[in-house]
């Protein structure tokens, strides 16, 4: 059966996405149109109903599972799709599960675009805004993702689990991966220049006045996820220097059968 063609709008005018809109419309985004074609000729839609999500509410989420999607495929492993697991990844004998999940405003007044500049505040509140209330938008999503239990499924027991987030909040693509290790890890990283021009970055644990921020922190140290936040705060980002080639080297772990095996990267 051939797939609907991912440009071709599927729904009436009033239902599309506004970035959608503009990435058929424009001139500009001619060549991301032919890799987006490209990408998704091979993408598996396990659930049917991909085209119609990426054109219209899901545009965020679609767009980075195929981001994902050709990432995986880049780096050499096989990947399967699961209604209830995003990917499957198999290489060198190996096998891991990734879920992908966004960050993204609530859709209060219809679908909200992302937008490149980050909310309009003075450095000092930016800078707030980062490491408080962004950090808390990554929690939520993170830890609706946990009480699902994905590690329970047939298809994910005993494997690495892996929670790929993104965050689509205002101008926060410039800055997810602080944010998420701020969530994630309770710190903050600070950088200046010395007296010979050289990069200094240091980091100091993140405090805060904030009721929502003190919650949401500790999210992935309680209960029933408790035994996994020491070895996902452990786990080190490392290209291809372990014998697996999965870009990650994972701590020794003890587990009971019930434990989540994951690591959020």
């Amino acid at each position: 059966m051939l797939k609907a063609d991912l440009l071709t709008p599927i729904r009436p005018l009033k239902d599309l996405h506004p970035q959608f809109l503009n990435l058929i419309s424009h001139d500009v985004y001619e060549p991301a149109r032919g890799m987006l074609r490209e990408v998704y000729a091979e993408f598996p839609d396990s659930d049917g109903n991909f085209v119609e999500q990426f054109q219209t509410s899901g545009f965020d989420a679609r767009t980075f599972e195929l981001f994902l999607f050709a990432m995986f495929k880049h780096l050499g492993h096989h990947i399967e799709r699961e209604p209830r697991l995003d990917f499957i990844l198999s290489r060198d004998g190996h096998e891991a599960c990734i879920e992908a999940v966004i960050a993204s405003p609530p859709p209060n007044d219809g679908i909200q675009p992302y937008t490149n500049d980050p909310p309009d505040r003075s450095s000092e509140e930016l800078e707030e805004y980062r490491q408080q209330e962004a950090a808390i938008r990554l929690g939520s999503p993170l830890f609706s993702k946990l009480q699902k239990k994905y590690w329970m499924l047939p298809r994910a027991s005993g494997k690495p689990l892996i929670f790929a987030i993104e965050n689509f909040h205002p101008g926060a693509l410039h800055f997810s991966d602080s944010t998420l290790s701020n969530y994630l890890f309770g710190l903050s990283s600070h950088s200046y220049h010395d007296a010979h021009g050289k990069l200094i970055i240091t980091h100091s644990r993140s405090t805060s006045t904030s009721p929502a921020r003190r919650r949401s922190l500790p999210a992935f140290s309680r209960s029933p996820t408790r035994r996994m936040s020491r070895p996902s705060c452990s786990a080190t980002a490392e290209r291809s220097r372990n014998s697996t080639g999965w870009g990650t080297r994972l701590p020794p772990q003890r587990r009971g059968s019930d434990d989540p095996v994951g690591n959020v990267l």
